[in-house]
């Protein structure tokens, strides 16, 4: 429902695009021409980065993700959203060097997992096929990230174990990207997959080559994901010449495209892309790296979603824009700024 609402926007000034299709501006407050903030001294990417960290780190502290509530009582993907949340305390972890940091994220993310220890977190044998679909890809992923935070896991471990004939079922339903996602999960429990790496990538939109001008935005998020998956399991081997001369090509194509539409949380992951390609010599990079450091609003998240806001408020559909939407643009972009600074 929600990529459909999205659609209805096209023909708004700004393309307003949910969870896989998002467009972004700003919230209002990307520096206009002329404004005090041009007027500014330069300050050092580290500086200014540490300043984007707090303010964003201020908005996260006033949602609330837990993921049982927004299944519940807003209809909204619960996991998925609070995963999110999660993902970006890990990427602040995992780049910072200040061990005072360390543990203040630590501790944070240590509060935030409480939930996943009540017997309600663990439904996925109980809810319908279309929730099961939405929360599953969402569902390991926090078990990885609670691992990867060094906590016991041994709790979630024996819960998956109880829904793995059922995510075994389902994985033949599921798309290339989404399939190289469990396979990438499946591989960190060591659980058995009946594919391979090589076997999905052949089905991607990187070997597919359509044509980089008619790639929706979709496509593009595919395009995004597929890398980020080859890379996380250390699978980048597979990507042969041709396929690197379509990713560059892609990559110069679609940069300029979402810098003309503002499309911050497009430009993001394709900055990431970039970091994992380790392209930080094309021209583009400076470019989408300066781009989205000016480009947090002044409440802390990045991207524009006000038209949409007004369009549920109208429509009297009761779902939080700041959760459902800016969050995950903030998290794609916060990810990408540290990873391009500090990794």
């Amino acid at each position: 429902m929600e990529r459909i609402i999205k659609r209805k926007f096209k023909k708004l000034k700004i393309t307003i695009l949910v969870i896989l299709l998002i467009t972004i501006g700003s919230l209002g407050c990307i520096k206009e021409p002329g404004s005090d903030e041009e007027d500014k001294e330069p300050i050092e990417q580290n500086e200014l980065l540490e300043q984007i960290n707090s303010r964003a780190l201020d908005w996260l502290a006033g949602l609330d993700v837990d993921p049982i509530k927004l299944r519940d009582e807003m209809g909204i993907k619960g996991k998925k959203n609070y995963v999110q949340v999660l993902d970006i305390y890990l990427c602040l972890y995992q780049t910072t060097n200040d061990p005072e940091k360390k543990v203040e994220y630590k501790d944070k993310v240590a509060e935030l997992i409480q939930v996943t220890k009540e017997e309600k977190y663990h439904d996925l044998n109980e809810i319908n096929d279309t929730q099961f679909r939405q929360d599953s890809t969402s569902y390991l992923r926090a078990w990885y990230i609670i691992n990867e935070f060094g906590f016991n896991t041994s709790y979630y471990i024996t819960e998956i174990e109880k829904v793995l004939p059922r995510l075994d079922a389902h994985l033949p339903t599921r798309g290339t990207n989404q399939k190289m996602a469990f396979m990438f999960y499946y591989h960190q429990l060591g659980y058995q997959i009946n594919y391979t790496m090589a076997e999905l990538f052949n089905n991607s939109v990187i070997r597919d080559r359509k044509e980089i001008q008619n790639l929706s935005e979709l496509d593009v998020y595919f395009f995004t994901h597929e890398i980020f998956f080859l890379y996380d399991d250390a699978q980048l081997n597979l990507l042969t010449f041709d396929d690197y001369k379509y990713i560059n090509a892609t990559l110069i194509y679609q940069i300029n495209k979402k810098l003309a539409e503002d499309n911050v949380d497009l430009l993001a992951e394709l900055l990431m892309v970039m970091n994992y390609l380790n392209y930080r010599d094309m021209k583009e990079y400076e470019t989408v790296l300066n781009y989205l450091l000016n480009s947090q609003n002044k409440n802390g998240s990045f991207g524009y979603y006000e038209d949409v806001r007004r369009y549920y408020q109208e429509q009297g559909i009761n779902i939080d824009v700041d959760i459902s939407i800016y969050l995950h643009t903030t998290e794609v972009t916060l990810r990408a700024l540290n990873e391009a600074i500090y990794s």
